[in-house]
């Protein structure tokens, strides 16, 4: 290009569109800027053609040019021109300046030239970089910089010259250095910066994988050696993290490791160049309102080769393929004569039969782990070697390997590989994550073949009872189990079945297997079955009076009797603690990741332990239960973690039907005391880390902190350590933990005492209101009074929220008079509690049956449990012992309440729990033989083993399994002999369709609408009602609307939404979310979407969210549930809608 001869600086002000200004004019006035773009390469003369070739993209992707070294200085334009696919012409141009480090002058008329050789140097080399100017008399100022220090200053005078400058590179240099060139001419600036890297080479740490394998087998038993050295080829000493886990688990949450490394020197010293008469300003926006961002997520796309899968989490299995991937040939699936064949153990494929009678042994995939390992802590040898041994799980996928190094001088490496785990013949499930019973779909399988050569064989699907291990027949008439394949090389086919999902099975264990003559596979893998029915209980309490003989008759729906799954079971004792003991372990595992689940499990253990410390004739028991049930204790559910919780949180009748074993084996870890000490420590760590710096608690991680749980976990801290259930010398950091929520309690109150303050100045006639979180602060503040108390600036609101609960006791609920009464009972107000005391017994209600208990009132504000309740009723009755008898009649209505193994959530449980254990009258002092028959037969008549010493202990329990064989009338009789009561209950569990079911009388409702979602033409995404009758594709967007209406204002509102079979949800990632007015945490399992509000305002309010079909069939979308966590009985539940997909 030709280049003016003119120097042009940078325009001040842009061009206008069109000039006003004469040219001549606008020259003289202006001598140094450009009229219009002069100074822009593409404005610029074109000079003789230097160079013109040919060029063939197939033969090389890159042009090469060796001609430059006879090329003059200048601005140079390449351009490329060819034909597309369309036979249309296209062109591409660029522009570059050579220049030429011996030349005297810049390659182009310019104020300010300015180029560095290279970017990058190592200790030892020669920063070299080229300084020039167009402009006569040129001082340029050079400043070469670290972050802490100037390298060197220098004013370089050039005339229409270029200079050469070099900078020896030390090692102090490295993190990299900066170079600042700043040039003041004709009123104008010009300034230069450019950032040289040195790196620290010097403390990476290269990897050698001598033996590595990028494709593995299944299953495959590997040893991998691995050298690590410094650049110098020097081995070395370092600790090593090796891991390597199934890739596709990036597409949820990409696990980027934070690696530490020496990071660049970034903070420099730098300048800032003012120009004359600019004008800047503020914008002020007025529309100030409360935000609360929600990150969106999104997620790279996926080749699902031929599967319609979204979101689905373990269904990223099979991303190993073929390159391409044969149309689905369905028309292969089912031959005419296929039964005939199988009936006579045999398939026919093209003139060959493979024999099922002695069928070749074919290795089962059945490990299908996300993690193939993680070994955080190894340690390469002297001559710097690792090695690593580990097995591949039998997945079908690809796997991230990952290495990271570290030694003692903070030397840093790490590397990443791909994995791929694969085999000649490949065979990979869609299967669903969960069935439901009565389900219809369609199961869909990939056969894969990456051998060289076509493959012919047959694939068969099969179905088992896991608990049974019987066959199951799912695959609909006229499917056949055994299906022909002819794969060719390189390819893949599908095929699918149709299965209908029958009823009373809850566990599936399907197994899916590919044969030919010279290659195999086959996999084996378990599915949950969901009810479509929900599992409800009846509670029969049985009470015995000390020295007394007592009959029930209980009558029973013989419909319920008539379903195998119907389990009635019957227990008594002379000893609360045993009623305690068998629901605490429901609750020593957190049902959800929060802190007031992993409280509740803490608060658990340190009860059990403390029982079991306590009450010593329990201690055989257990142990008996461990001699004679060893072995059945471990069932093959047990070994399946994952799935184990989805089965017994949503099939109980599996942990049942596993008989008492389960709870009883969980009961025995109470008497391995390190067990016990071990998770009551990570219990505790748990809760400590949801701690925020200010005290507070959050409920679930990611959530601000929330005053009522903080209230809650100091509430049953202070219970534990007045009761003496533990030390707070137990629990390193206790002390420190407790303190800090104390204050941030304390805190919380002050400033609630200021506001009262600011309306009492506002308005003279104001009376400030005690609430029931008042109330019980009060109460667990005064529990920890002794062992923290009241600080001097607190003491003011204290005693102002002290005199209102005297003045207003009688306004509050009756749990909260309850909680009163305790507080004034600890402050030493003995006369002010018993007034109390008084006036609850009187209002206190009785019946033989269910004991002492009281007639709430709805709260409007808070949801006050009945349990949480009668919890604190008996806690304040047992500070005044002419009350203890009126006690064990209110400690009968608890147990009236409970379930089969706990009081329905763990919030409840830990209630009631607490309240039983507080003694009354002693239970232990005298047990003698108790008498009972059902139906004229005697349950401990002829009974040995741990039975008999059940009975001895004061405990009994007994379930009967086969209900078809019970009468729809038990009659009880028990003859007490002793001078104590007997507790006990009839329970009885059975399924009840969801639409027979009622809601509570709570105020509470919900309804579950489903929507199909598609674009229209010009209005966006169109909701569309999903029915029967309107069949759904794979693929399609499901809205999921539910409507929540409820009547009082709740605290702690748990919704839980269970998916149809073949839908997945979109939104996967757990977190705080803000939908309509209101902030909740959501979280996925594999069945169901929840949502956990902290606080659920009254009125009507509608959460949606959005799911993807995947799976082809007809199935029921399930129901959705809602329930109060701190007051059970508020609880409402939908109907379920039935979809139809192809």
């Amino acid at each position: 290009m030709i280049s003016p001869k003119k120097i042009y600086y940078p325009r001040p002000f842009s061009n206008p569109d069109l000039p006003v200004i004469p040219m001549n004019i606008f020259q003289t006035a202006f001598p140094q800027y450009p009229f219009q773009n002069e100074d822009e390469f593409d404005q610029w003369e074109k000079g003789e053609v230097v160079l013109s070739q040919g060029y063939d993209t197939k033969k090389d992707s890159i042009l090469r040019i060796n001609e430059f070294g006879n090329w003059p200085s200048g601005v140079y334009r390449v351009s490329i021109y060819a034909i597309d696919t369309f036979g249309q012409p296209i062109e591409n141009q660029r522009y570059f300046v050579l220049y030429d480090t011996h030349e005297k002058k810049p390659p182009y008329p310019t104020p300010l030239w300015f180029v560095a050789e290279q970017n990058s140097y190592e200790p030892g080399q020669t920063a070299r970089f080229i300084i020039g100017s167009s402009e006569k008399n040129a001082k340029i100022f050079l400043q070469v910089v670290l972050p802490d220090s100037v390298i060197m200053e220098d004013w370089i005078k050039l005339s229409n010259q270029q200079k050469l400058v070099e900078i020896p590179v030390k090692e102090r240099y490295r993190g990299n250095f900066k170079i600042n060139l700043l040039f003041f001419k004709n009123n104008h600036v010009f300034y230069e910066s450019q950032t040289i890297e040195v790196p620290y080479s010097n403390k990476k740490i290269e990897f050698t994988l001598s033996t590595f394998r990028s494709t593995l087998e299944p299953g495959a038993e590997e040893t991998w050696q691995i050298s690590l050295k410094e650049p110098s080829n020097k081995p070395v000493l370092a600790e090593v993290l090796a891991n390597m886990y199934d890739a596709s688990l990036d597409v949820f949450q990409n696990s980027a490791w934070n690696i530490p490394s020496y990071s660049p020197n970034s903070i420099f010293s730098w300048w800032r160049i003012f120009n004359q008469n600019s004008v800047g300003g503020y914008y002020l926006n007025s529309n100030i309102g409360p935000y609360l961002p929600v990150k969106e997520i999104k997620f790279d796309r996926i080749d699902w080769f031929g599967y319609p899968v979204y979101a689905r989490y373990k269904m990223y299995r099979g991303a190993v393929s073929a390159g391409k991937t044969q149309q689905p040939n369905y028309e292969l699936v089912v031959t005419q004569n296929a039964e005939e064949l199988e009936a006579d153990e045999g398939v026919m494929v093209y003139n060959k039969i493979y024999d099922d009678r002695t069928p070749k042994k074919v290795s089962i995939r059945k490990d299908f782990s996300e993690t193939a390992f993680f070994m955080p802590h190894l340690t390469t040898d002297s001559n710097g070697r690792l090695q690593l041994k580990f097995k591949m799980p039998e997945s079908l996928t690809r796997w991230k390997f990952r290495l990271f190094a570290h030694t003692q001088d903070m030397k840093l490496g790490f590397i990443e590989k791909e994995i791929i785990t694969a085999k000649q013949l490949m065979v990979v499930s869609n299967a669903p994550r969960f069935l439901r019973e009565g389900d219809t779909l369609i199961f869909p399988t990939k056969l894969t073949n990456m051998s060289d050569n076509d493959l012919e064989g047959n694939i068969r699907l099969e179905f088992f009872d896991l608990l049974s291990d019987k066959p199951l027949h799912l695959i609909a008439k006229g499917d056949s189990s055994v299906k022909i394949f002819s794969t060719r090389a390189g390819l893949s086919d599908q095929y699918e079945w149709k299965i209908i999902v029958p009823s009373g099975t809850s566990v599936l264990r399907y197994r899916l297997t590919a044969q030919c003559e010279s290659h195999s596979d086959a996999l084996e893998d378990l599915i949950p079955v969901l009810s479509d029915q929900i599992w409800l209980g009846d509670a029969h309490p049985l009470f015995a009076a000390a020295s007394q003989t007592t009959d029930f008759e209980i009558s029973m729906n013989p419909e319920i009797l008539h379903d195998s799954r119907t389990h009635i079971t019957f227990e008594f004792t002379t000893n609360p603690a045993w009623i305690v003991l068998q629901a605490l372990p429901s609750i020593s595992l957190p049902e959800r990741q929060s802190v007031d689940a992993w409280f509740a499990s803490f608060y658990a253990n340190a009860i059990g332990k403390n029982i079991i410390e306590k009450n010593p004739s329990i201690r055989p028991v257990i142990e008996a239960w461990k001699r004679y049930q060893p072995s059945a204790l471990q069932s093959n559910l047990q070994k399946n973690e994952d799935l184990k919780n989805i089965v017994l949180n949503e099939t109980p009748w599996v942990g049942q039907a596993e008989t008492e074993s389960a709870s009883k084996n969980q009961l025995a870890d109470f008497l391995d005391e390190n067990k016990m000490n071990n998770d009551l420590q990570i219990a505790f760590q748990k809760i400590s880390q949801m701690q925020s710096s200010n005290g507070g608690f959050n409920w679930f991680e990611g959530m601000p902190d929330s005053r009522y749980i903080t209230l809650e976990i100091v509430k049953g801290l202070s219970r534990l350590l007045h009761q003496q259930m533990i030390d707070i010398e137990d629990y390193d950091g206790l002390d420190k933990l407790l303190s800090s929520a104390v204050d941030y309690l304390d805190q919380r109150v002050l400033e609630d005492y200021k506001n009262e303050l600011e309306h009492l100045v506002r308005d003279k006639n104001y009376q400030g209101q005690l609430s029931y979180t008042m109330a019980k602060y009060l109460y667990a503040r005064s529990l920890l009074v002794n062992a923290f108390p009241i600080d001097k600036k607190y003491k003011e609101s204290w005693d102002y929220y002290m005199n209102l609960a005297r003045r207003d006791w009688i306004k509050q609920s009756l749990g909260t008079q309850a909680l009163l009464a305790i507080s004034f009972f600890e402050n030493k107000e003995d006369r002010q509690a018993r007034t109390i005391l008084k006036s609850l017994r009187d209002r206190a209600l009785f019946d033989n049956e269910k004991g002492l208990y009281w007639a709430r009132k709805h709260n409007r504000w808070m949801a006050e449990g009945e349990l949480e309740t009668q919890a604190a009723m008996i806690e304040a009755f047992m500070y005044d012992e002419s009350y203890y008898s009126d006690v064990e009649n209110m400690k009968k209505w608890l147990i009236y309440k409970k379930r089969t193994q706990n009081w329905g959530t763990s919030m409840a449980t830990t209630e009631a729990v607490y309240a039983l254990l507080l003694k009354g009258k002693p239970l232990l002092n005298e047990n003698k033989p108790v008498k009972i028959t059902v139906n004229g037969e005697s349950l401990l008549a002829n009974e040995s083993g741990d039975l008999a010493i059940e009975a001895g202990s004061g405990y009994f329990r007994k379930t009967w399994t086969n209900s078809q064989n019970i009468p729809n009338i038990m009659k009880i009789h028990i003859e007490n002999l002793n001078d104590i009561p007997i507790w006990g209950g009839m329970y009885v569990q059975y399924f009840k369709p969801i639409d027979e079911v009622e809601a509570s009388s709570g105020g509470l409702k919900i309804e579950k609408q489903l929507f199909m979602e598609r674009l229209g033409e010009s209005s966006g995404p169109v909701l569309m009602p999903i029915s029967p009758s309107r069949q759904l594709e794979a693929g399609n967007k499901v809205v999921v609307r539910l409507i929540v209406e409820n009547d009082n204002d709740l605290s702690y509102v748990h919704l839980k939404d269970y998916r149809a079979t073949g839908f997945e949800p979109m939104d996967v990632i757990s977190g705080y979310r803000w939908q309509n007015g209101t902030a909740y945490y959501l979280t996925n399992s594999d069945v169901a979407t929840q949502f956990f509000f902290e606080y659920l305002p009254r009125g009507k309010r509608v959460y949606e969210y959005s799911l993807r079909v995947f799976q082809k069939g007809s199935y029921s979308s399930g129901f959705a549930s809602l329930q109060c966590l701190y007051a059970p009985e508020y609880s409402a539940h939908s109907g379920s809608i039935h979809v139809k997909t192809k």
